[in-house]
């Protein structure tokens, strides 16, 4: 992958769609839902192998950035993008892409058991 390619993870949902299971306080990108890991981290990890960590970015909201952070100390601190206000996907790319050039976006809430390298 190129050094000017950067993957964005889009991770600021409320969890209201996973209703009980996910809730605004605990959203379903921060539970393990499937195996011990959470959602946001088994997006980290299918990343891995495709972009290292200074490439990876982060959108998410203010209340949920600390909790991402330890899931994932491997991303810098400063690749977390905090939505000024949530407006769902459109305004996170055009966040990221007011940062960035080339982008891959990733959406923290899905659930997959191929790599992403094997979808590229």
């Amino acid at each position: 992958m190129s050094e000017h390619h950067y993957a964005v993870i889009m991770a600021g949902g409320g969890g209201t769609r996973l209703w009980p299971v996910s809730r605004k306080e605990r959203p379903k990108q921060l539970l393990p839902l499937i195996g011990q890991e959470t959602l946001f981290q088994s997006t980290v990890k299918r990343l891995e192998n495709l972009f290292p960590p200074e490439r990876i970015l982060v959108v998410t909201i203010e209340e949920q950035a600390r909790e991402m952070k330890e899931q994932a100390p491997e991303i810098p601190a400063e690749n977390y993008l905090i939505e000024p206000a949530p407006r769902g996907t459109a305004s996170v790319v055009g966040l990221a892409a007011m940062v960035l050039k080339n982008v891959t976006q990733m959406q923290a809430w899905q659930y997959c058991r191929l790599t992403i390298s094997y979808a590229m």
